[in-house]
């Protein structure tokens, strides 16, 4: 019995290695998961806007990928309502290009509309990537 002993102690590092070789590799990934708000938490007004604005965000990305395009309409402009409220230039510039990603590709000159407004808080926010990402989608409407 002792001899088995030795060799199960001889195995329990190598294996502590792996597990947590796999534990902090598996910590490691990022998953956007949208969450539809089926409870309506975004309109619980005890909530801080902010917090509101990226319920409203997430339940947006939840009924686009639904295929609920209503509702993610509707959502888009409750997120912009809440970003006008909170006035921060980078929210604004999401927010705009949210309520752009809901317009029919058939009217693009709305699309655009929404497009440049976000332009325009982005370079007031200073953020490079968003104003990468607007100058991005842009062009994807003039593709």
């Amino acid at each position: 019995m002792p001899l088995h002993f030795s060799r199960l102690y001889g195995r329990i590092p190598i294996l502590l290695v792996v597990l947590l070789a796999w534990g902090t590799l598996s910590a490691q990934e990022f998953v956007f998961k949208a969450t539809y708000d089926s409870l309506g938490a975004r309109h619980d007004l005890s909530r801080p806007l902010v917090e509101r604005f990226f319920i409203t965000y997430n339940h947006h990305w939840a009924c686009t990928n639904r295929g609920l395009r209503e509702e993610g309409r509707n959502a888009a402009m409750e997120g912009l309502e809440l970003a006008e409220q909170i006035g921060s230039d980078s929210l604004l510039c999401t927010a705009n290009n949210l309520l752009a990603s809901t317009i029919d590709p058939a009217d693009p000159a709305l699309k655009l509309k929404y497009m440049y407004r976000g332009l325009q808080f982005a370079k007031a926010g200073g953020s490079e990537e968003q104003i990468g990402i607007v100058h991005k989608n842009i062009a994807s409407v003039y593709k």
